[in-house]
This record gives structure tokens, C-alpha cells and sequence, in this order.
């Protein structure tokens, strides 16, 4: 039996002009579920003892039928947690590998 879920919150996706662009394009995040690919519009988080789970919200706000599991080990997420902050400040992945 799996471990009991600890944590659910759901973290939508910003929605201002920086992520939008000329002629009516906007900056869409999508996801590949089963059955092809996800408009998203924010992340659902689950947290057990064992994993963090993440899974897309669809523009229905529903959880898609997908979604990646990360170890929920303080280091691993840390780690994971600065880099994507090094890449919002305008880091890119090369200059700076993620070590744990």
C-alpha cells in the first residue's frame, strides 16, 4: 500500500504580460498525457513520504493523465529548486549542471 498523500496544493501558472507575445501568441506550457499532448495552466503537487508527484492542471482545471514522481529527498529537491531559480534568473542548464 502506497504511503498516505502529506501535502496537495496546486500552483497555477503566472498570467501576465511576460508570457505573452504579439499577434495573438500567447506562451502555452503543455504536458504529453496518454492521449496526446495538454494544455496546462498550472501544476498540482502530492507529497508522500517517499515521492513528490507532479501532474499538469488542464485548461478544464482538472489533473491530466500524466504526471513524474521525483524522490522527495531534501537534497535532490533543494538542489532541483535552485537551479530552476538559476534558469529564472537567466542561467541556462550548460553553464551550470545540476550536481545533488
Amino acid at each position: 500500500m502506497a504511503a498516505p498523500i502529506k501535502k496537495v496544493e496546486v500552483f497555477p501558472y503566472p498570467n501576465d504580460d511576460k508570457y505573452r507575445g504579439g499577434a495573438g501568441f500567447d506562451l502555452r506550457c503543455v504536458a504529453l498525457g496518454r492521449n496526446g499532448t495538454i494544455n496546462a495552466t498550472g501544476v498540482e503537487v502530492y507529497a508522500t513520504e517517499k515521492v513528490v508527484t507532479l501532474t499538469p492542471i488542464t485548461t478544464r482545471g482538472v489533473p491530466g493523465r500524466c504526471y513524474i514522481e521525483l524522490p522527495n529527498d531534501p537534497a535532490f529537491l533543494r538542489a532541483l529548486a535552485e537551479k530552476a531559480i538559476q534558469v529564472a534568473d537567466g542561467a541556462t542548464l550548460a553553464e551550470t549542471p545540476l550536481t545533488a
